[in-house]
This record gives C-alpha cells, structure tokens and sequence, in this order.
C-alpha cells in the first residue's frame, strides 16, 4: 500500500471516528430473563438485548471488555448500511487492539 493511499484511509477513519462512531461509554441492566446494554456514540446511542441465556459466555466476554474501558476510542471499521455494523478492533489510528484468549463460539445452539 503506498504511502498516499495509507494516510488517505487514515483520514477517512478519523473522519467516522469524530463525526460518527465513537463509542464513548456503556451500561447494563439486568432484568430477570434479559441484559441490556447501551452503547454511546457520538450520533447517539445504541440500545442492545443480550440474550444471556443463549449465549453466556459471549455476554459476560463483552461486558467484561465493556467494564474494563476496551471499547473506549475503538472506531466502526466496518459498517454495512441496513445489515450490520463492526467494532472493538481497532483504535482511531488503525492500530489492532489486544484482546483476552478466544472464547467458545455460541452462534449454533446445536453444537
């Protein structure tokens, strides 16, 4: 990758990251079959549904990162209009965050 390129996609990740996708804090809030959580960003929030009884090892690894200040700074790398967003990897300079030891995978309930 030249050196144009690199600090061309560098501008671009800190433009989304000051003007749309900075997470900023987070919360929880158990009920009795249900945590939610709400994600801070610069254009608002993001209120989410855990499903703590489908996936609990998934849930804890993510609030446990969210407790701890992971999420502080990181940037939507990847955003996919009207299908899904992606964040927790990378910093505001494109620098690949540390993270704990992989978890078990809990998409499939058959496994």
């Amino acid at each position: 990758m030249n050196s144009f390129t690199k600090k061309f996609l560098i501008a671009i990740v800190h433009c989304l990251t000051f003007l749309i996708l900075s997470i900023s804090t987070f919360s929880h809030a158990e009920g009795p079959d249900k945590t939610l959580a709400t994600i801070s960003t610069t254009l608002g929030n993001i209120k989410l549904e855990l499903f703590t009884n489908k996936a609990p090892t998934t849930v804890t690894n993510f609030i446990e990162h969210a407790e701890s200040g992971f999420y502080e700074g990181v940037i939507f790398h990847r955003v996919i209009p009207s299908f899904m967003i992606q964040s927790g990897g990378f910093d505001s300079s494109l620098v690949k965050k540390s993270t704990k030891s992989p978890i078990k995978n809990e998409a499939n309930p058959f496994v």
